[in-house]
């Protein structure tokens, strides 16, 4: 018995999986599309809030709109990860894989929570005076590095489960 519940062992059928991998597609197109229709384009000279004149010279309505319809991308990312580790789980039958299977489901939650944290930071340090120095900034940063360090794992079990 390798420790996992019956429910956790039953597998659908093939058609459903597909149909299950072709919604996350869909889930990612559509946050994707939604973000990329509606957002404001911005100059982003760094990778992170923390460096210094990041946001100098955006207009902070901007980067709040923005960062409002990132939400809309993150809800698509987040719930195609979520049904590609799904698949995950179905796929992966050993202990070791049932394992990673649901680090990715962790770190799927964990990279979504992160990302949503730093839209949120980021719509409140957006008017101030200089954003890569503040406090809110530094934290956006730690919440960003988190998102990013989630994102892989999550991304590789996502797809490893999809194979």
């Amino acid at each position: 018995m390798d420790g996992r519940s019956a429910e956790d062992r039953r597998v659908p059928k093939a058609w459903f999986a597909a149909l299950v991998l072709a919604a996350a597609v869909g889930a990612l197109a559509a946050g994707l599309w939604a973000y990329l229709s509606h957002a404001p384009a911005l100059r982003r000279p760094g990778l992170g809030l923390d460096v210094p004149g990041a946001w100098a010279g955006q207009d902070p309505a901007d980067v709040v709109v923005a960062a409002r319809w990132n939400l809309a991308f993150v809800a698509g990312y987040g719930t195609a990860l979520l049904l590609a580790t799904q698949t995950a789980r179905w796929t992966f039958w050993t202990p070791k894989a049932a394992a990673v299977a649901r680090l990715g489901r962790c770190a799927t939650w964990t990279a979504v929570a992160m990302a949503t944290a730093e839209n949120l930071v980021l719509v409140r340090v957006a008017g101030e005076a200089a954003p890569g120095t503040s406090r809110g900034a530094a934290v956006g940063a730690v919440l960003a590095t988190v998102k990013w360090a989630s994102l892989v794992p999550a991304t590789l079990v996502a797809i490893l489960g999809a194979v």
